[in-house]
This record gives C-alpha cells, structure tokens and sequence, in this order.
C-alpha cells in the first residue's frame, strides 16, 4: 500500500511533468511550421516548357496528436494528486457527468480539478482550426485542400508593325514584351490544425465536466468537517525555520 508520504514525495515530480507538456504544447502552437506544408508541382503548357521543381514539405505533426500528449503528460499529476486527497477525505461531493459517477470525490481535488482543467480549456480555445475560406479532405494525418490551378506567366517579345513599308520608306515596328501563359501550378495546402467542430467539441465536453466539478465542489463545501491548520508547517518548511 502506498503512503501519503510517498505520494507527496512524488507530487512535485508529476507536477512538474505536467507544466513542461504544457510548455511543450505552447512552443509547438507557436511554431506554425510544424503543422503546416505544402505539395506544389508544376505543369508547362508546351512540353518543351522550362520545367520547374516540385516543391513539398510534409506535416512534421498533427496537432490531435499534440492535445493527447498534453493530456499525457497530466495523467500522474491527476492520479497522485487523487491519491494523496483521497487519503485523507473529509469533504466529499459526487462528480456526475452523462454516464460517469464519481463518488465522495474530497473538496481538495474538485479544486484541483477545477483549476487545472480551466487551465486545460484555455489551451484546446488557442488551437488553430482549419480555415472556413479553404475546401479541406481528410488525410490519415492532417488535412489537405482541393488542388488550386494558377498560371505561370512569361514576357515575351512581340514585334507589332506600326506602319506598312512604302516605297519610299521601310515599315516601322516596334518591340514589346507581352505576358503570356506558360504553364500551371497545382497547388494543395497541408495543415494539422483541428476541424472547428473537434475543437467546439473538445472545448464543450471540457466545460461540462467544470461544471460537474463545480455542483460537486458546492455540495462538498456543505460538509461539516474538522478543521486543519497545516498552513504553518508549510510556511516554516519554505521559509527555512
């Protein structure tokens, strides 16, 4: 059996853990090149058109995969901290949620849980979404738009006659460089971002297990408990006395 000694000697670490995944995910979120890319190739008109490189840059990551990594990476902060609470409940309320029931759940980790998932919720709003003025299709990893067709001009010299040669005179021309139409490129957009409707949903089911805690939190605070008077402690350990 575990002891609350060894769960708390295990807190800071599984603490810690969960602040560098969410460190993790604000640094990938920033870094908009690692869930975008592109597929761009090139088609002449004429065959013997210049050709031009294809140009390409795959998805380095998903950002699905990013937001289960971040909730990874809080899975023991969310077990130690239930198993310290629960080692010492007092204050209890039930966590109701559809078909999911969580029984004399202890205040201090309805707090927990309120505090870190209004933390969780605010991340999941700052993920980028796909863009509603884009057609995308569903790859096995990310998404990818209806190929785009724009031209690929080039100037070329065009010789006009101004006036007709005469007898007396030669014809008059002049030179200019016309834009014509060479060839295409076809042009598919990548992106990791996340279907509106995931994120909505993401964020929707997020909140009413908030207010799950919330009701279960309210309904704790209505239990007559013992007081305790640990603050002190805590304060001499960080102080140093």
């Amino acid at each position: 059996m575990t002891t609350q000694a060894q769960i708390i000697a295990v807190e800071a670490s599984a603490r810690k853990e969960a602040l560098e995944a969410e460190g993790t995910f604000k640094a990938i979120l920033n870094n908009e090149s690692l869930y975008t890319g592109i597929i761009r190739n090139y088609n002449p008109i004429d065959d013997e058109g210049e050709k031009f490189p294809s140009e390409t840059k795959y998805l380095a990551l998903d950002l699905e995969q990013t937001i289960r990594n971040l909730f990874n990476g809080h899975k023991k902060l969310f077990d130690v901290t239930a198993t310290k609470d629960w080692g010492n409940q007092e204050a209890t309320g039930d966590i109701v949620v559809g078909d999911y029931k969580f029984d004399d759940v202890p205040v201090h980790y309805l707090l927990f849980l309120e505090k870190t998932l209004t933390r969780l919720k605010a991340l999941i709003q700052s993920v980028p979404v796909l863009s509603p003025t884009e057609r995308w299709n569903a790859l096995d990893s990310g998404w990818e738009t209806d190929a785009i067709r724009t031209a690929k001009s080039r100037k070329i010299p065009t010789v006009i006659v101004k006036y007709d040669a005469t007898p007396e005179h030669p014809a008059q021309t002049e030179m200019f460089l016309e834009d014509q139409t060479v060839g295409h490129w076809i042009t598919h957009k990548l992106s990791g971002a996340l279907d509106p409707s995931t994120r909505n949903g993401l964020i929707e089911r997020t909140q009413v297990v908030l207010d799950a805690v919330a009701m279960a939190r309210e309904r704790a605070n209505q239990t007559e408990v013992d007081n305790q008077y640990i603050a002190i402690e805590i304060f001499e350990f960080i102080i140093g006395d």
